[in-house]
């Protein structure tokens, strides 16, 4: 998991390209309509945007070999740690990848031991295996109709 930590410097590549944007700064900004039409970049912007609103401090991961995260966050007052995996997705449900790849950045970076792990989607919901492997590992998911209210 890249390095975030309480009171870091605010120039990060992350805060210069896309946290300083004038894009909207927490779920009360947008609307679903918003979110369908946002690129799968943009969707995962707006949660580490969503986070950061939150007292995170947050991070995007490479764009390849990302080791099955779109981004990571730290709180900065709890030191809660998050690692996310996001979907834009078209249509009614999403199946069981971004479960697959946030165990594999479970495995990839030694600080997600002990992260939350998100996957969220645009999707109305997730595919029944996808949420039992979910559950049977520990990850939260985010559907549709929770993306509004989070994190």
């Amino acid at each position: 998991m890249p390095p975030v930590l309480p009171g870091q410097d605010e120039s990060t590549p992350f805060h210069d390209t896309v946290g300083a944007t004038e894009r909207p700064q927490s779920p009360d900004e947008v609307a679903l309509d918003d979110l369908d039409r946002m690129t799968p970049v943009q969707f995962e912007n707006w949660v580490l945007r969503c986070l950061q609103a939150k007292g995170y401090h947050s991070r995007r991961t490479p764009q390849t070999g990302d080791g099955g995260a779109d981004g990571s966050a730290v709180h900065s007052e709890t030191g809660q740690q998050v690692i996310v995996q996001c979907k834009h997705r078209q249509g009614r449900y999403c199946d069981a990848e971004p479960v697959d790849d946030l165990l594999r950045a479970r495995v990839s970076y030694e600080q997600a031991a002990d992260a939350r792990l998100i996957a969220i989607t645009t999707a109305e919901s997730y595919t029944t295996q996808a949420r039992e492997r979910a559950a049977r590992h520990g990850i939260e998911l985010v559907a549709r109709s929770m993306l509004l209210s989070f994190p």
